[in-house]
């Protein structure tokens, strides 16, 4: 296992989860994407945030829509510490980048009744993406046992509309 710079993470994210289309307006009125990953309507409700395996780098959300990184506001080195700790019990190592999936609960049931159900099923079907398309670009992809609320706790997504939903670990 070996490091992944930004231009790989960057890359593999495009070609996994990149908003391809979009309309303004789709069920319930919120706006959906198309993106080579499906969605329960289109509606994508969930955020990835990238986890690199030192502060220095940055905690980062990806835009999809403008295939760009936002750097988040958060005490990197406790997030980086929460996810090592899980990382270093469960795979034994980090050496590359954490993919965390948060999702917007409150935008699927806007749309769904049980909605969580269909955000778990957005998960694995992101997480499938993601492993193929990581394969296909020579780099590792582990998938995570966990939901990340430990890490979420960290991040500033308020609890009672987010929730982890698991994530992915690259390396190279």
């Amino acid at each position: 296992m070996g490091a992944v710079s930004w231009d790989q993470v960057a890359e593999l994210l495009w070609h996994a989860v990149g908003t391809k289309a979009m309309a303004k307006s789709g069920r319930a009125g919120i706006p959906i994407e198309w993106r080579v990953c499906p969605s329960a309507g289109g509606l994508h409700p969930i955020h990835i945030i990238c986890i690199p395996q030192t502060a220095t780098e940055g905690i980062r959300l990806y835009d999809p829509n403008s295939h760009a990184f936002d750097f988040l506001a958060v005490s990197e080195n406790k997030v980086i510490e929460t996810q090592n700790e899980f990382l270093m019990s469960v795979i034994g190592s980090v050496t590359g980048c954490t993919l965390l999936f948060v999702a917007d609960v409150k935008k699927i049931d806007a749309a769904y009744e049980h909605g969580m159900t269909l955000t778990w099923r957005n998960a694995g079907a992101i997480i499938s993406t993601l492993c193929l398309c990581a394969e296909w670009l020579g780099l590792g992809a582990c998938p995570l046992g966990f939901n990340g609320d430990r890490i979420l706790a960290e991040l500033p997504y308020p609890l009672e509309r987010f929730t982890g939903m698991g994530g992915v670990f690259i390396t190279s």
